[in-house]
């Protein structure tokens, strides 16, 4: 099934800098010269070259010498960059026009106050046809993450940029959690006219808790847990893998813990793009190297239905050991993540558990308009591990999109092109009353791939953003048209009788 949808993006996302290849064109002289140190690169960001080989800026793009050595502090939400007064060509940069300081500085200028020796720039996120007019970005190049300068992969969290628990809305559900698996088995009808409600103090646009209030601070190691609300999220990436966890503790009446899991080997970014006039042609972005997808869950509630809960999880993070300089202009290589949930555990006192996992063979992408389609296979049957205390019905579905893009911003948001990789799960677990009959288990895979160019931010996201700008100035989240396509679908039911085919 092929669908064409207006882009909504996460803001949940992981950066993975990575090294220059051969080809791909050298680092300015301001970087070669050993200025900035690497660790300042690694946490600022690398700076573009003045002229760049086969790309165009756009006129009113002001590049602003110094790279990271230039800068002074960044804020929490990775929007005000306080950068030394004597930065070459800052003199010039003027409100309205484009800043191009480093990879991880790059907006639209609203805000440019001068403090002492310092000059305090507020950015507005950018597309990528606001920054480069004409040129080509094109290239395939290895993203392992396991070959780093730094020791390690370091994880930036962006404390204050907006990062919301929202409720799962309706474009998001590729599975619905099928509570009961026949006639037999009807689902109760859910407490408050048919919605579920959030589980005790999570609220709809709650920021996360900021380590550091008001300034962005030093990048972790390899790992970070960030709690939203009564929600933990954790993010763990090495060179075999990425594991995004989830966990919620914070009531008794409905407590989860899940982790979804992307295996791979020398993982391997190609994207082919052109622009001229500040106007894209696109022809896809592709991924190679993933192997597995790995899911394990478990969910309980005490007083039933009305304890369940359906969410969308969005954190900005960024992983940042290296960059692509193409032509002499850095970019960033982005992991975005995305994690859905929907319970529906129907008894007292039920709960659910289930873990699996699927391998993946060939590359995941979009070429020509044309999904490039992995073929998969299960490794760990996840029916076979379904189990739990399941008075009535129950059942669950978790998900995660996947989008790996190329582009530059500012920490937590980019711009440029992408391919996603979006999984749903259900896990359905038949009513223990059913027993001497048949208790019916199933479980549901619906796999969708996407690709597009644009700046990763939904309209919601880019309005929070737009608060906290003096001016309020519309920040631009629409996407060039994604092409989707769902590659998988499939279903397992057991045992394969009546009572839970429906047959």
């Amino acid at each position: 099934m092929r669908t064409r949808v207006r882009a909504v993006v996460a803001a949940c996302c992981l950066a993975v800098l990575v090294g220059c290849s051969p080809g791909l064109g050298t680092a300015p002289e301001s970087e070669r010269s050993g200025e900035p140190s690497p660790e300042l690169v690694a946490r600022f960001g690398q700076a573009p070259a003045k002229d760049p080989s086969g790309l165009t800026y756009q006129p009113d793009v002001v590049v602003v010498g110094g790279g990271a050595a230039a800068v002074r502090s960044v804020s929490g939400d990775g929007l005000v960059w306080t950068v030394d007064a004597d930065a070459p060509g800052l003199e010039r940069l003027d409100v309205g026009e484009v800043m191009f300081l480093t990879s991880r500085a790059v907006g639209r200028v609203a805000v440019k106050q001068r403090r002492g020796g310092q000059v305090e720039v507020t950015l507005v996120p950018v597309q990528l046809h606001e920054v480069i007019r004409d040129g080509a970005v094109k290239l395939d190049v290895p993203i392992d993450a396991g070959d780093v300068d730094l020791g390690g992969v370091t994880v930036q969290e962006v404390p204050d940029l907006p990062g919301t628990v929202r409720t799962l809305a309706e474009a998001d559900r590729d599975v619905r959690p099928a509570a009961a698996t026949s006639a037999a088995e009807p689902v109760p009808a859910r407490a408050g006219g048919g919605r579920t409600r959030f589980a005790a103090g999570v609220r709809h646009g709650q920021r996360l808790q900021a380590a550091r209030p008001g300034e962005l601070p030093p990048p972790a190691r390899s790992k970070l847990r960030v709690t939203v609300g009564k929600w933990q999220l954790g993010t763990a990436l090495d060179a075999r893998g990425l594991t995004l966890s989830a966990f919620h503790a914070g009531g008794e009446n409905f407590k989860f813990g899940g982790d979804i899991t992307l295996r791979f080997t020398r993982l391997t970014l190609a994207t082919d793009l052109a622009l001229s006039g500040g106007r894209a042609s696109y022809a896809g972005t592709s991924i190679r190297g993933i192997e597995s997808l790995r899911v394990k869950v478990q969910a309980g509630v005490a007083e039933g239905v009305g304890d369940n809960a359906k969410v969308r999880l969005e954190v900005p993070v960024d992983m940042a050991p290296r960059q692509v300089v193409v032509g002499g202009v850095p970019m960033v290589v982005i992991l975005k993540l995305k994690f859905f949930l929907e319970t529906a555990l129907t008894g007292r006192n039920s709960t659910l558990t289930a873990e699996g996992e699927w391998a993946l063979d060939g590359p995941v992408g979009v070429a020509g308009n044309e999904p490039v389609a992995p073929r998969f296979s299960t490794t760990t049957p996840l029916i076979d591990s379904i189990g739990g205390i399941a008075i009535g019905p129950s059942g669950l579905v978790v998900g995660s999109e996947f989008r790996f893009v190329l582009g530059f911003g500012i920490p937590g948001v980019a711009a440029g092109p992408y391919v996603k990789l979006r999984a749903s799960i259900g896990v359905t677990n038949g009513s223990a009353l059913g027993a001497p009959l048949a208790r019916c288990q199933r479980v549901d895979r619906v796999i969708k791939i996407g690709s597009g160019v644009g700046l990763n931010l939904d309209g919601e996201l880019a309005e929070l953003i737009s608060q906290r700008i003096p001016g309020r100035p519309k920040v631009k989240a629409d996407l060039e048209t994604e092409v989707l396509f769902t590659v998988d679908k499939s279903s397992q039911v057991r045992p394969d009788v009546p009572l839970c085919t429906g047959g």
